[in-house]
């Protein structure tokens, strides 16, 4: 007979009659399901990741799911206890979680609970009846979760519903005859919810910044998603019970210590110390093709290119196993030189895909070794640091077209990087308008794309897109940070007042600016304000890809690296464009319009410099002050060349240092850049 439960009522009297072990399980099964909102800093009520206070869940959870592997004894009960305590004093409602307010509070009272159930795991006697209403408060709180993570009001019984439903099916397998601890081996869904798969990507992110140390307490929870045998890759039976003896003889005063980063390193440590991987026999592979299920046609066709070209990857539907798929996973990642990402709408929504992106983004932030060769198939809404590496929009390319271009694109070997090719490619693809002007002063000229009243009709439509969401944004922007106001004023009077004193690659590097800020900006605090952004941002990149050949243009700028780019070489690169202006704006060879886009440029720079000299700069994207610094080795490039074309300015003596100024700007770009 079926067994159904639908409330925490249900399940406790369920429970009286039945082994303590069943209790516990079960709990533990219903923390697993929320963890991503206890780990998802979105959904915090502060909207603050709290380093302290993730490692306590993951104490306790890791104790609840991990104590059955550890022989009955007092300090499986001892640790639980301790567990419990800290995750309980850390929420809203420590006393009363089963009425918690808010989704992540729920999260923590379902963690607190799968711990608290455990306490009577030791060779003594214990009250089953704790046990049960334990499990009762956990899976109550999941269900309350999983219903305020919902995405709308007629969402909410649907996720409280299925979520009983799985409660009810697990509770149907024990009572006939499934063992409890084989229970924990099972993957924690049958479907992934919505809910969930909107919050595990965002936690996951989190999870993966190296700074925390949190990435391996991810990979021990992949490995309970997926229901996989044991915590981590490379473990045995007697590794997971000598890894969670580890964890549970860990005392308060070792968890308790301030630097979390270190807590989690030992633990990696001790992780790596139990691995028994076997020696890695299969080759490295040039390529890893990365896709989300549904984009198989897509990855086919990546792959027959592939096979044209003569170079080996590793593709899920020819390489991987029907089992253990994480593990083939890691060990693809492991072997792939390069990752080929085919970027959809179902890619962006699958945790895996970014955990696989992730991975070959932090051996190359920078774009300098290409590790990542991108494609986007549909019009897909990027995560912002995703959309600052280049890749090639196939959503206009015809059918008959598509080889070609996907075999171009991976085929593409970057120029030698000497100073002859880097100043090609920063004055090509980031022209900013230096010239001779009519009375023979350094000038700047309007962009003829931007100013040309028949454009193509595709960007003139896209341009007047843009136009409309800058008239929006101009009335909302009260709470923006005066770099974002300055940028978007820039930005505004470059495209609609006095044309464009750039190209649209100049115009890139302010769009840059905005997208880089956009993450950090509240969307409580600024709710329409940043839809607005988020609006104009979408409009000009349709601007770019109307352009003819941007992909190809933004792939050959990401070449020119900038290894050198710190708080100092950036200070001392702006003091040098300063002097260069203020020379040629002393001796008169200058227009109004220069002298302005030099002033921009330094004051841009002063800010990009204190910037790179925050105790956070690593944790910021560098992707707009690469681009400004790109932008003004170019301008300095462009300047000295134009300088040396006048011969009025060449030959005259008092020119002299002026033409020495502008060599000494171009060698310290040329520094940064490594060249």
């Amino acid at each position: 007979m079926a067994v159904e439960i639908t409330s925490a009522n249900d399940l406790e009297e369920w429970l009286q009659d039945k082994p303590t072990e069943w209790a516990q399980v079960l709990a533990a099964r219903c923390a697993l399901r929320v963890l991503p909102i206890a780990t998802d800093p979105l959904q915090w009520v502060d909207e603050l990741p709290d380093q302290g206070l993730t490692k306590n869940i993951f104490r306790a959870i890791a104790l609840s799911a991990g104590a059955f592997n550890v022989a009955p004894h007092f300090s499986v009960a001892d640790a639980a206890y301790s567990a419990d305590y800290y995750v309980s004093a850390s929420t809203a409602y420590p006393l009363y979680p089963a009425y918690p307010g808010h989704a992540a509070d729920a999260a923590f009272a379902s963690v607190a609970s799968a711990a608290s159930a455990i306490k009577q795991h030791s060779d003594v006697a214990f009250d089953a009846t704790d046990a049960a209403h334990n499990a009762a408060e956990s899976a109550f709180t999941s269900a309350y979760t999983a219903n305020a993570a919902a995405a709308s009001v007629s969402a909410y019984a649907t996720a409280s519903s299925y979520s009983w439903s799985v409660v009810s099916k697990e509770c149907e397998l024990l009572e006939k005859g499934k063992p409890a601890q084989s229970l924990l081996g099972e993957p924690l869904w049958p479907q992934r919810p919505d809910w969930f798969n909107r919050r595990w990507p965002k936690a996951a992110a989190w999870l993966s910044r190296t700074e925390h140390g949190f990435e391996i307490w991810r990979e021990w929870y992949y490995g309970r998603l997926e229901g996989l045998p044991h915590a981590f890759k490379g473990f045995t039976d007697k590794a997971d019970v000598a890894f969670y003896q580890w964890l549970i003889e860990r005392d308060n005063e070792w968890w308790g210590r301030e630097d979390i980063a270190a807590i989690n390193a030992e633990i990696a440590a001790k992780v790596d110390e139990l691995r028994e991987l076997p020696e890695q026999t299969d080759p490295k592979v040039d390529f890893f093709i990365s896709y989300a299920s549904e984009d198989e046609a897509a990855a086919r066709e990546v792959a027959d290119v592939l096979d044209d070209l003569g170079k080996s990857y590793i593709v899920q539907y020819r390489d991987f196993p029907q089992q253990n798929w994480v593990n083939a996973m890691d060990d693809a990642m492991a072997r792939s030189d390069r990752l080929i990402p085919l970027y959809s709408r179902h890619y962006i929504s699958s945790d895996h895909c970014k955990t696989e992106w992730n991975h070959f983004y932090k051996m190359d932030p920078s774009a300098a070794q290409r590790r990542i060769v991108a494609f986007r198939l549909d019009g897909a809404d990027l995560m912002p640091i995703m959309d600052q590496v280049v890749y090639k929009d196939m959503v206009a390319i015809p059918r008959a077209e598509r080889a070609r271009v996907i075999r171009d694109w991976i085929g593409w070997e970057p120029p030698a990087l000497t100073q002859e090719n880097v100043a090609k490619t920063v004055t090509t693809h980031l022209d900013p308008g230096v010239v001779e002007g009519g009375d023979g002063k350094l000038d700047i000229t309007p962009d003829p794309v931007i100013n040309d009243p028949e454009v193509p009709a595709e960007l003139a439509r896209a341009m007047d897109e843009v136009r409309m969401m800058l008239d929006l944004v101009r009335r909302s922007q009260r709470n923006l940070s005066s770099m974002m106001q300055g940028t978007l004023i820039l930005y505004d009077d470059h495209f609609t007042e006095r044309g464009k004193d750039s190209s649209w690659g100049g115009l890139d590097r302010y769009m840059a600016i905005i997208i880089d800020g956009l993450p950090a900006m509240s969307s409580a605090e600024l709710g329409d304000e940043k839809a607005a952004l988020g609006q104009l941002i979408a409009a000009h990149k349709a601007c770019m890809a109307a352009l003819r050949n941007v992909d190809e243009q933004m792939r050959e700028l990401a070449n020119v690296p900038l290894p050198h780019a710190d708080q100092t070489a950036i200070a001392d690169l702006v003091e040098k464009l300063k002097n260069m202006a203020a020379l040629a704006k002393d001796l008169e060879v200058t227009s109004g319009q220069y002298d302005a886009a030099a002033q921009e440029l330094v004051d841009l720079g002063r800010d990009f410099a204190f910037e790179a000299g925050a105790p956070d700069a690593d944790e910021k994207p560098s992707t707009a002050r690469h681009r400004f610094l790109r932008y003004v080795g170019g301008f300095g490039i462009a300047t000295l060349t134009v300088l040396g074309s006048i011969a009025s300015i060449r030959m005259a003596p008092e020119a002299q240092p002026l033409l020495l100024a502008g060599r000494e700007l171009v060698e310290a770009f040329f520094r940064m850049v490594g060249v």
